[in-house]
Formats: C-alpha cells, structure tokens, sequence
C-alpha cells in the first residue's frame, strides 16, 4: 500500500450506526402512531355505520303504536372487526307533536381508554301513508 488508509475507521462507523439507529427510532414511533390512528380511524367508521343502521331499522318500521307509548330504550352488542360495540338507544316522544327523538350512542374500548359516538334524529310517529297525504 502507498501510505494513505482506506475505508472507514471503527469510530466513524460507529457514530454512522448510532445516527443510523436514532433515526430509525424516530421512525419507529412515527409508523406505531399512524397505525393506531388507522385503527380508531376505522374503529369510528365502523361506529358511525354501526348508528346508521340503527336510525334505519327504526325508520323501517311500519307499525308505529309501540313508539307512542312513551320513552323506549334498549341496548345491544356488535363484536366488529376488533372490537366490542356496545349500541344503546333511546326512543322518547316530543310532547304535542306526532315526532319521536331517537338517540343511538356507541361505545367501545380503545386501548388508550373508552370511546363513543352519538347520532340523534327526529322520527315521524304517523303512518307512511298518513305522512304522504298531508305532504300532498
């Protein structure tokens, strides 16, 4: 050899290997956070379908009687995907007025602590037929 080194000596490549090390650290930590906020990302999704369809299996109905008696309420359990879904809701009529107020709340267990959603809407306590002809 003429005298001059080649490579790299064991100090730079350890100082190579600890910038190298914090940066993928950093990375590290960065990848686990989008993947938990993808997973209560789709954990809401799935929480906000789960009340549509609720408010949809009351607006199906097509004997409204029940609903005039006064406040309703039920709670059910959906296993989704990765979680428990607990549905509640409660049906109460609105005084004077042939409306209904149907409140649908979610909740399920993110691994930081409880979650929730909640829908609210109005529900028409005539029959379909009754509603179209006043509309009319």
């Amino acid at each position: 050899m003429n005298g001059k080194a080649r490579g790299f000596s064991l100090v730079e490549a350890l100082v190579a290997l600890a910038v190298l090390g914090v940066g993928l650290a950093g990375t590290g930590r960065y990848l686990g956070q989008v993947f938990r906020s993808g997973a209560e990302a789709r954990a809401q999704t799935q929480a906000q379908a789960l009340a549509e369809a609720e408010i949809d299996r009351f607006r199906s109905l097509t004997n409204y009687q029940p609903l005039k008696v006064g406040t309703l309420t039920g709670t059910r359990h959906f296993h989704g995907t990765q979680r428990l879904y607990q549905i509640q809701w409660r049906l109460h009529p609105l005084p004077g007025q042939a409306l209904c107020r149907l409140s649908v709340r979610i909740r399920w267990v993110e691994p930081d602590g409880p979650a929730g959603l909640h829908l609210s809407t109005l529900l028409s306590l005539q029959e379909p037929e009754q509603l179209a002809r006043r509309l009319r």
